[in-house]
């Protein structure tokens, strides 16, 4: 019994003296080490007008287009406002819904190298590439063509010629820029 308790004992020092150990080499004067930030970066937020916003979608996208988010220039917004116009005829979805998907098409564009940039990559522009009505009067989906439109991008097609094959696939005729 007396070896089994001086057993104990030894371990209950030597867990002591491990334990008193660690204690000093923690406590040594070493400035902290800045904790560092371990988010992995990922793709930026996605754009989104919530249906709790309380911003016009022409004003919006005007502003986001412009680079002047809190006051977008008048006349932008009015041609904004002209083409969601156009738009609810045309397609099922409301003017934000329309906004929401134009503004994802335009992110996935510029994430995807190879596919953004150059002088017609503005919303506006983008806009006007995805502006159709049907020729048998029904309204489109414009989330289906954004859709289309992407994969069309993807596979080669530059922008002006996935725009006209949207219009043959989808039995539809572009709208004229000067709305």
């Amino acid at each position: 019994m007396q070896a089994r308790s001086r057993l104990a004992d030894a371990h209950c020092w030597g867990t002591t003296i491990a334990f008193t150990a660690c204690l000093l080499v923690t406590a040594c004067d070493d400035a902290p080490v800045p904790l560092v930030d371990a988010r992995i970066p990922g793709p930026p937020e996605p754009r989104w007008q919530a249906l709790s916003e309380t911003t016009a979608p022409e004003v919006w996208l005007a502003g986001l287009d412009s680079g002047e988010v809190r006051r977008p220039p008048a006349e932008r917004v009015e041609r904004f406002r002209k083409l969601l116009g156009e738009a609810s005829v045309s397609y099922v979805e409301s003017p934000r819904m329309i906004a929401n998907r134009l503004v994802q098409a335009q992110d996935s564009i510029e994430a995807t190298p190879g596919l953004g940039g150059g002088a017609d990559a503005t919303l506006e522009a983008l806009f006007h590439r995805l502006l159709f009505r049907s020729r048998d009067g029904q309204k489109l989906l414009f989330g289906t063509l954004v859709h289309h439109y992407l994969n069309l991008l993807r596979q080669g097609f530059d922008k002006e010629a996935a725009s006209l094959r949207l219009a043959a696939e989808f039995r539809a005729e572009r709208l004229p820029h000067g709305l």
